[in-house]
């Protein structure tokens, strides 16, 4: 996937850290898809919930908040059986500096 990148794991893994729900299809989900394809462990990490925005026009929350819906459909390639870990644990940079520790420092079984 990356011809000049000799990966420290096998399987390799791929990292995406975006900011916000839906930054990573936008901005690189057939990069997770393609590495998830050759067999690369693919993890988002994604640092909010999406409390923060605002619904589309017309988009009925049924009374629930923002960051619900965010956070489900942040996670639902995982119910379609994609190979991701997605994390949507609000961190600190030092928390968040840990958690990438913890995902590449070691195995993630």
């Amino acid at each position: 996937m990356f011809p000049d990148v000799a990966p420290a794991h096998r399987p390799p893994r791929l990292l995406v850290a975006v900011a916000h729900p839906d930054d990573e299809t936008f901005g690189c989900g057939s990069v997770l898809a393609h590495a998830a394809s050759l067999g690369w462990e693919t993890t988002v990490l994604c640092a909010t919930r999406g409390e923060a925005g605002e619904p589309a026009p017309r988009f009925d929350l049924g009374g629930r908040p923002l960051a619900e819906h965010r956070e489900r459909e942040l996670l639902e390639p995982v119910k379609a059986g994609a190979d991701l870990l997605i994390d949507t644990t609000e961190l600190n940079v030092h928390q968040l500096k840990a958690r990438i520790g913890d995902l590449f420092g070691g195995d993630r079984s």
